[in-house]
């Protein structure tokens, strides 16, 4: 449930900033995250009016947490990268209708102007839309429109997933520091978007 992760995850950031700061937990902060992390059971502190976390111990599960969202948004890149490859070798034999696709910005402009081609030749009233010549044209465009439709969904997973990496490794950078979910907050509005987008993606299990 992304919810009660989400809610663990909160659980996670309070109790290192209590931590730090020398503030005790109650029986029932410890027992929630002992049950969402169980490698924290023998890392708890009884000082006999409340409980505290050895040092460390809560920051080694969040760098855990944010480990794993590393590696699997690593893994959605290299996805990306491959479809991008072979989607760039298929584009290259229409590279006389579209040029050289090297980027975002050549695929979006190619494929509006495959797009514009299609419709144009579509309503063309001079045209015999049932002979072979036409719907040769068409399946070409349609074929080449797909192909840049890929081209320009892999690019676009590539840079919002480069996003989420480098929001994750700035959150990294706050664990253990003093008033880390203070810290945390004060990030601007685009990477506490794109790190809450990363680590929403994850189900920490």
């Amino acid at each position: 449930n992304q919810s009660t992760n989400k809610d663990f995850k909160e659980i996670l950031n309070s109790a290192i900033d209590e931590n730090q700061k020398g503030t005790l937990l109650s029986g029932d902060a410890v027992a929630d995250l002992i049950f969402k992390y169980p490698e924290l059971t023998n890392k708890v502190i009884d000082t006999g009016n409340g409980y505290k976390f050895e040092s460390g111990a809560l920051e080694e599960v969040r760098k855990a947490q944010i480990d794993q969202a590393t590696t699997a948004i690593n893994t959605q890149i290299n996805t990306a990268k491959q479809t991008l490859d072979s989607t760039k070798d298929r584009l290259k034999q229409y590279s006389d209708e579209i040029g050289a696709i090297k980027n975002l910005a050549d695929a979006q402009k190619a494929f509006a102007i495959a797009q514009g081609a299609s419709i144009a030749t579509s309503h063309d009233p001079t045209l015999d839309k049932n002979s072979q010549e036409y719907i040769d044209y068409m399946n070409k465009q349609a074929n080449i429109k797909s192909s840049l439709a890929a081209f320009i969904t892999a690019s676009a997973e590539i840079d919002a997933d480069q996003k989420k990496l480098d929001a994750l490794k700035a959150g990294a950078d706050y664990i253990g520091s003093n008033n880390y979910q203070k810290a945390d907050n004060s990030k601007s509005s685009t990477e506490n978007t794109a790190l809450k987008n990363a680590e929403a993606e994850l189900d920490y299990k």
